[in-house]
């Protein structure tokens, strides 16, 4: 396998994040229902394992059966390489640029303008992505959907997101 190939393993396991981002499921939530497909629930260090990219899980038969039936997908599409992977509910291309998560868990952010600036950044990304914008920030960052809506208001009120259309209807 070359160097710019990534091992079934890893595609799983970027594939695995991407559908939980796109459900809007927290590690916790996720482990949660994978545990009432399987019958052993896993904690959000698990989660976070099994997503890892730098150390791919060894995933058994059982927790890839396990997954395509969480996630709603095929095998094929559980292992589709990065650019060819799509979303089971309305069958748009998954995107390759999904943010880290905060490697941080639970770190206090204060909201300066390169703090905010990179939150107008994530939520422009997603929004490309045709991902949910407010859930990619709280996924990022580690925060609450209602944390993650505030900074999104704080970064439009700072210009450096565009201000919602104030009529009625009309385009954001």
């Amino acid at each position: 396998m070359s160097d710019t190939t990534p091992d079934a393993s890893a595609t799983v396991s970027r594939n695995v994040r991407r559908l939980r981002i796109l459900r809007g499921w927290t590690q916790d939530e996720a482990g949660k229902r994978f545990g009432d497909i399987t019958g052993a629930p896993w904690s959000k260090a698990v989660w976070s394992s099994a997503e890892a990219r730098t150390r791919p899980r060894n995933w058994t038969a059982n927790e890839l059966a396990g997954l395509t039936e969480l996630f709603g997908v095929t095998f094929d599409e559980l292992f589709a390489p990065p650019g060819e992977a799509t979303c089971p509910t309305c069958g748009q291309q998954l995107p390759d640029s999904l943010p880290p998560e905060s490697p941080q868990e639970g770190k206090r952010y204060r909201l300066t303008g390169e703090h905010l600036q990179a939150v107008a950044a994530t939520y422009l990304a997603a929004e490309n992505d045709a991902l949910p914008p407010t859930v990619t920030v709280a996924s990022r960052y580690g925060v609450g959907h209602s944390t993650a809506a505030k900074w999104i208001g704080k970064a439009r009120e700072a210009g450096y997101l565009p201000q919602w259309s104030t009529t009625p209807g009309g385009a954001r």
